[in-house]
């Protein structure tokens, strides 16, 4: 017999006679007798299971635990990776666009990554030429899309326009034609489109909205922990806080019924203030609003500019504490969600739907062909890497050209293809980590997904240790 290579044997610390098997392959979990986990863990190597009955051999078959050969297992993840592929359009699987309109921005966030970008591009703004060039590519790209799945009966989503910076809601009249030039133009093709924005000038951008009379699908705004804290992190070019501004945004946005996703950029700084922003979000009644949510997200840095930024955690200690604070306080968990921590996400889907996880194949948009376009007229396929020439797949404006070598490297960088994870028993949750850590610094980036698993499933054993078992 084969005992699966992607089982994790959690033991539960309030459970000292039980244990968790997780496959972190296709997403099945159950909660067995901590002698037989570990039974199966010390048998893992020579796959001798001969103690086992047959009625618990053809259990642990059934779950997706053991195989009767490892072939079995390889050729049930080329099955998965071969009809998720199957589902997919060619010309854009991603279906995303995203135009960074300016790298300029009116703050100057301490661990911002583009701020060596604005030391070697210009404000400009994509010009009224560049934003026909680049709807011309959209329609080009989605009219293939849509003949591609009508043909082949693939399953349709509607195309998204991201619309970012720098920032991308300046106060000029130059910025507020271009985002006008961009709605109507999402309107015209229904598609959706979204803005992720710091929020100090939003509010200004309402009446374009309304006078579209077709909102964004989402705005992501982000605020750093309370007045106090944010005011130290995301830091007006004069040097003014931002804080006060971005609230009445907010308060206006959520008052038209637009959606508002608040980001909270989390590290070791600004962790301990997580209560105090929940409470403050709680006194503004945001979460009374069907268009409000918020989440806790890790400041990382993919491209490698923060070195001296002492307050990031590359471990799992984060998580551990917010953890900590959930568990004293559960009514955070109905305050904040969490992005970017994989693997506690990963144990907390199967939680809350109570069924196996779907191994995550593609990390992110970037390797499914999503295109990014900037004002300097060059193209990308992720947001974060936009602006290095290590990240450039080409140009479109003055002309559409794409280096199809670079292009099919960063489509590569998936869950099977990806060279520095093939071997790698929780390649299906992180999907093999940051494409742009890897383009950018040439090495894959390991997050802690088995330590974040391991906390998980202590964290919620409680909650449904019977339902599992």
């Amino acid at each position: 017999m084969y005992v699966s290579k992607y089982n994790l044997f959690i033991d539960l610390g309030e459970y000292p006679d039980l244990s968790i098997i997780q496959n972190i392959f296709h997403g099945q979990s159950t909660v067995v007798p901590k002698s037989l986990a570990d039974y199966l863990k010390n048998a893992a190597p020579s796959g001798d299971l001969s103690d086992l009955p047959d009625a618990m051999l053809s259990l642990l078959k059934k779950k997706g635990f053991i195989y009767d050969v490892k072939k079995d297992e390889d050729k049930q993840i080329e099955t998965i990776y071969s009809q998720f592929r199957k589902t997919l359009p060619k010309a854009n699987p991603s279906r995303q666009y995203q135009l960074i309109l300016t790298y300029d921005c009116n703050l100057r966030c301490i661990y911002c990554f583009q701020k060596k970008i604005r030391k070697t591009t210009d404000n400009a703004v994509i010009s009224e030429t560049q934003l026909k060039d680049i709807f011309d590519i959209i329609l080009t790209k989605e009219r293939a899309n849509e003949e591609e799945i009508k043909q082949k009966e693939l399953p349709t989503r509607v195309p998204l326009i991201s619309i970012a910076g720098g920032e991308p809601l300046l106060d000029t009249p130059e910025s507020k034609k271009t985002i006008s030039n961009i709605i109507h133009f999402a309107k015209q093709n229904n598609f959706h489109y979204s803005i992720t924005t710091n929020g100090v000038f939003l509010d200004k951008y309402i009446p374009i909205f309304k006078s579209a009379g077709y909102y964004p699908r989402d705005i992501q705004v982000t605020i750093d922990g309370t007045k106090e804290y944010h005011d130290r992190r995301r830091i007006g070019v004069g040097g003014a806080g931002s804080f006060d501004s971005i609230v009445q945004s907010i308060d206006s946005i959520l008052e038209e019924g637009m959606h508002i996703s608040l980001r909270i950029n989390v590290d070791e700084m600004n962790t301990s203030s997580i209560n105090k922003i929940a409470d403050y979000i709680l006194a503004k009644q945001w979460t009374g609003y069907d268009e409000f949510s918020a989440y806790l997200a890790p400041v990382t840095d993919h491209s490698s500019v923060n070195k001296n930024y002492k307050w990031l955690k590359q471990d799992a200690g984060l998580i551990r504490e917010i953890m900590r604070m959930f568990a004293e306080r559960p009514e955070l968990e109905s305050i904040f969600t969490m992005k970017n921590f994989r693997g506690f996400q990963y144990v907390k889907r199967i939680v809350e739907k109570k069924e196996k996880a779907v191994p995550t194949i593609w990390r992110c948009e970037a390797v499914l062909g999503q295109l990014v376009f900037d004002p300097q007229g060059d193209l990308y396929t992720c947001f974060e890497g936009a602006g290095n020439e290590s990240a450039r797949i080409g140009t479109y404006s003055p002309s559409y050209e794409i280096d199809a070598q670079r292009d099919r490297e960063w489509k590569s960088l998936n869950a099977i293809e990806n060279k520095y994870c093939r071997r790698c028993s929780y390649r299906f949750v992180c999907s093999g980590g940051c494409p742009w850590h890897i383009v950018g610094q040439q090495a894959t980036e390991c997050l802690p997904v088995e330590e974040e698993i391991r906390l998980a499933w202590n964290y919620y054993a409680p909650r449904v240790l019977g339902s599992l078992a």
